[in-house]
């Protein structure tokens, strides 16, 4: 039995999601496979792409055959060319954060000088 990594396409027609998966090199395309190891979104900016890179790697040292795509995919992922989904949604939280904060701060200061002038 031959094994590959490659991508299942799923989503709407013209908006790709891409499951990135273990299977027989003979089942179609978007048929049975063996597992399931991440998910790419490429229809989100910056590129959406998560990967169980442990897993991915216990396959290839089994003799799985990663596609053109997940390979590149892969060494991006490596390098730190693209965003994890984790890293996004970190990067999301702080900026909610930082903006609120000066928020709060903003409002403290319009508030602060009222106060003093009535006294």
């Amino acid at each position: 039995m031959s094994v590959k990594v490659r991508m299942q396409r799923h989503g709407a027609k013209k908006r790709p999601y891409y499951r990135i998966v273990v299977a027989d090199s003979h089942s179609p395309r978007d048929g049975k496979f063996l597992e399931l190891v991440g998910t790419y979104d490429p229809s989100r900016s910056p590129a959406l792409l998560d990967i169980k890179l442990d897993r991915v790697e216990h396959w290839i040292g089994l003799g799985a055959q990663p596609s053109d795509t997940v390979r590149t995919l892969i060494n991006r992922l490596k390098r730190g060319l693209t965003q994890t989904r984790a890293e996004r949604d970190a990067s999301q939280k702080e900026a909610l954060h930082a903006a609120r904060k000066a928020t709060y701060e903003n409002a403290k200061a319009v508030e602060a000088p009222s106060m003093s002038a009535s006294e």
